[in-house]
């Protein structure tokens, strides 16, 4: 009914249905990307940046959401480890990228250069500074930055899984994972309060739903926060945000989680 719906609300405003659409920049959100195929529209997410144009995007016979497919012909795309050794199926590592999509290097940047290529196994590689990790079926899963993995007792913490598993609520917008000292982590929350009943007190609420919602994701132990904090505000461009939306995560921390009152989990 829902395909219906809006397919005939766009079939009056369009000449055609779109029969395709492809996604970059960044990461589709699984439910939107489970949406619009509900909906009946073939969406390809693929990846890439400026360095390396697009190095790999879905196909049509190997469409899984929540994944930015195999790489595109010439492309080598490895996943490796802190050693530029290629580790195995779904461990996270970095995304290392080699093919005749990738630039050449930095203008008069040597320092950049050599911090941004390595030579592996005799090839040239682009080492992207983004996180992934490859399922059995060859397919790629964007993780997020190397630049914020948080350090934590138990390994590594990817804060990106948690946000984008948190924003599947339909009460939290907006959050951000932070380190706790002296060990584990927190999470920042701006609030959508037209989806906390008038009733409920909005910490228990909210408690209630972070767990019910990181439960659902599946994650790993050490990418669940023990505390968390209510914004007082959305997160704003300009202040907390990129003009592109992403999360200026200092800046984000010294505005609203510094002198903010943490709630345990």
């Amino acid at each position: 009914l829902a395909r219906w719906a809006v397919q005939a609300a766009l079939r009056r405003r369009l000449a055609a249905l779109p029969r395709l659409g492809l996604v970059g920049d960044a990461p589709l959100p699984r439910e939107v990307d489970e949406d619009l195929r509900a909906l009946g529209f073939t969406v390809l997410e693929g990846y890439g940046s400026t360095e390396q144009v697009v190095s790999c995007v879905r196909r049509r016979d190997g469409n899984t959401p929540g994944t930015i497919g195999e790489p595109l012909p010439q492309v080598e795309l490895r996943v490796v480890d802190r050693g530029l050794r290629e580790v195995g199926p779904g461990e996270v590592g970095q995304l290392a990228v080699a093919g005749p999509n990738v630039c050449l290097g930095y203008h008069a940047d040597e320092v950049r250069d050599a911090a941004s290529f390595a030579v592996i196994d005799g090839r040239r590689f682009l080492l992207s500074g983004d996180l992934g990790w490859r399922d059995r079926g060859g397919r790629l899963v964007f993780v997020g930055r190397v630049v914020n993995v948080l350090r934590a007792a138990a390994g590594p913490v990817y804060p990106e899984l948690t946000e984008n598993a948190l924003r599947n609520s339909p009460c939290i917008e907006q959050a951000m994972l932070y380190a706790r000292r002296p060990e584990g982590t927190g999470v920042l929350v701006a609030v959508d309060p037209r989806h906390i009943p008038a009733a409920a007190d909005p910490v228990e609420y909210l408690r209630g739903e972070i767990r019910a919602t990181l439960a659902a994701a599946g994650l790993d132990a050490r990418q669940i926060p023990t505390h968390f904090i209510v914004a007082a505000r959305p997160f704003r461009v300009g202040d907390e945000l990129t003009v592109t939306l992403k999360l200026r995560r200092e800046a984000t921390y010294s505005s609203l989680c510094a002198a903010a009152r943490e709630h345990s989990l």
